[in-house]
């Protein structure tokens, strides 16, 4: 999950209204936490009851990225269309968001973790993707 993803935008991204809240170090750990908290919230996500392989559709591009649809059956029979948001990076396919039923990930991420940092600051933050991650 670390290569596939580009993690260090991801941080940049998610932490940009609160980046002077948090001290160097805090940001090399919260990039270091951000692929367990992914992989286990992935697990938690998809992984659940998933019988069938997902099927992936013909990738799209918009704008400087490519789209990958996909298509996730369901237990209950109805599908969870996700969509992959990758862009070469240095040399490097990665993902740099992925939509779920049409919503941003990466900014409902953002929003999740603000409201976390606002509670419990920085430090709060590093812990609760310590507690999540895998």
């Amino acid at each position: 999950i670390d290569e596939a993803f580009a993690f260090e935008l991801w941080t940049r991204f998610i932490i940009r209204k609160h980046r002077r809240e948090f001290t160097i170090r805090q940001r090399v750990e919260m990039r270091r936490l951000l692929p367990g908290y992914m992989a286990g919230l992935y697990v938690r996500q998809f992984d659940r009851g998933m019988r069938k392989r997902p099927t992936v559709g013909r990738p799209q591009g918009v704008r400087m990225d490519v789209r990958v649809p996909t298509c996730y059956p369901g237990r209950n029979g109805r599908d969870l269309p996700v969509h992959w948001r990758v862009r070469i990076i240095r040399g490097r396919a990665q993902v740099i968001d992925v939509m779920v039923a049409g919503t941003s990930f990466i900014q409902l991420k953002r929003e999740e973790f603000s409201a976390v940092i606002q509670r419990r600051g920085a430090e709060g933050l590093l812990d609760h993707l310590s507690e999540k991650g895998l």
